[in-house]
């Protein structure tokens, strides 16, 4: 049987890209918003989101796929071809720009290794957070034989990472830094990891709920108030990322996941067509805005006019976004398909 194509969870992941963009577009062409701004919440835990969705979405198709070497080699190439040949193109770009060739600077960046050596040593803004997705993807196969094999062991392994992610809030960051002095421990891929095992847990439990939709309207509501009023009053962003506030407005995103991933609604065909397509676009969106403000902000006409840098920053993204995504990313996903197609026929055939 077909697994259901779960079309709210494309629009979150639009929604988030759509906030990150935003948020580093006014970054950079006005100021940073205040710490205890829903924009500021939105910068940080937009990406939060993402983890979280990739967990669910990850576990809800491979769960019970990864049974051998070469299933596990599949997924591998899988996401080899969704990953790679966009972050090699913004890689490029983003090295053209700003004029840094050096040597390991880019081997790092086109292995996308700054998750497992050298953190902060990536070109593109943003892009740390795909080299700890590729840290989790090596450990994916893993956590799904976990699960195969013992639910308790799988629950268990959830809560050990869940221990160690608090240990990073309550422990390795301190309050009194400022997230740019302790930047490499926060996006050290074990501070992020239990975003992306929650959304295996979510998608693993989910089953076990009865669907009573106004329930989950609520609960999707309470998570966006948690995240929107929670830490209205914090002076500094490393507040947004320690202590108490990382699990609560964490919680919110977990919520909001959760309930939506059991909704799964479909809103009407023309907000549909539209929000499908922003999360289609998405992984474009991300990589490609910070090159797309670069951009922008070297037009020396330009500069004395912010809100027109930041409506361009916005439809340019949108646009080649749009041509990227057709002429690269979807060109590459159906060739790893294929790719994969022809292996599993050859070994099972």
């Amino acid at each position: 049987m077909p697994l259901e194509r779960h079309h709210a969870l494309d629009y979150l992941r639009g929604f988030c890209a759509f906030g990150i963009l935003i948020f580093h577009s006014v970054c950079h062409i006005y100021s940073e918003p205040d710490s205890d701004s829903f924009l500021a919440k939105v910068g940080i835990y937009g990406v939060s989101m993402f983890f979280i969705l990739s967990g669910i979405a990850l576990f809800h198709v491979y769960v019970s796929k990864l049974n051998s070497l070469t299933d596990v080699t599949l997924f591998y190439l899988k996401r080899f071809f969704r990953i790679f040949p966009l972050l090699w193109v913004c890689v490029i770009l983003m090295a053209l720009l700003t004029r840094n060739f050096n040597f390991k600077i880019l081997v790092i960046n086109f292995g996308a290794l700054y998750s497992f050596i050298y953190r902060t040593d990536y070109i593109v803004e943003g892009a740390w957070s795909i080299g700890n997705e590729l840290y989790f993807y090596v450990l994916f196969p893993f956590i799904i034989f976990l699960n195969q094999k013992s639910k308790v062991a799988f629950f268990a392994f959830c809560f050990l990472i869940l221990l160690i992610g608090c240990y990073f809030a309550y422990g390795l960051l301190t309050p009194n830094d400022s997230l740019k002095d302790q930047w490499s421990i926060y996006i050290h891929p074990l501070n992020q990891f239990f975003l992306f095992t929650g959304g295996m847990f979510i998608a693993a439990i989910s089953p076990h709920f009865k669907t009573y939709r106004n329930f989950l309207f609520f609960l999707m509501i309470a998570g966006g108030l948690l995240f929107i009023f929670y830490a209205a009053n914090v002076d500094r962003d490393i507040l947004l990322v320690t202590g108490s506030t990382r699990l609560v407005l964490s919680f919110g995103c977990f919520l909001i996941c959760f309930s939506i991933f059991k909704l799964n609604f479909q809103l009407n065909n023309f907000w549909h067509v539209i929000l499908s397509f922003i999360g289609k676009i998405s992984y474009s969106v991300y990589l490609l805005h910070p090159i797309i403000i670069l951009l922008i902000l070297k037009i020396d006409f330009l500069k004395n006019f912010k809100s027109l840098q930041f409506a361009a920053a916005i439809l340019l993204t949108f646009i080649f976004s749009s041509l990227v995504y057709y002429c690269i990313e979807e060109k590459f996903i159906k060739l790893g398909v294929t790719l994969s197609s022809k292996i599993k026929s050859k070994f099972h055939g």
